[in-house]
């Protein structure tokens, strides 16, 4: 749900009656198992490690040059 979408809240809201109280149950006996798929230390340290393979680790290309090459190629143009 986007923040600060009142829309969207009320939608859900209105989801949530309408499933009626087994619906609910349902959503409340399966919550443990998403928040633990989903926020475990090892499903968070693997997206920390994909967010820095694919944005730390590859070292930005300046006129086919990388990495340290270029940051003083950059450098010494500024």
């Amino acid at each position: 749900m986007p923040p600060r979408d009142t829309h969207a809240l009320a939608s859900a809201c209105e989801e949530l009656l309408e499933i009626g109280p087994a619906g609910r149950q349902t959503l409340g006996a399966t919550a443990p198992s998403r928040v633990t798929d989903l926020f475990s230390l090892s499903s968070v340290v693997a997206r920390y490690e994909t967010l820095y393979q694919t944005s730390v680790a590859t070292p930005p290309s300046v006129e086919g040059k990388t990495g340290e090459v270029a940051f003083k190629r950059v450098s010494k143009n500024a």
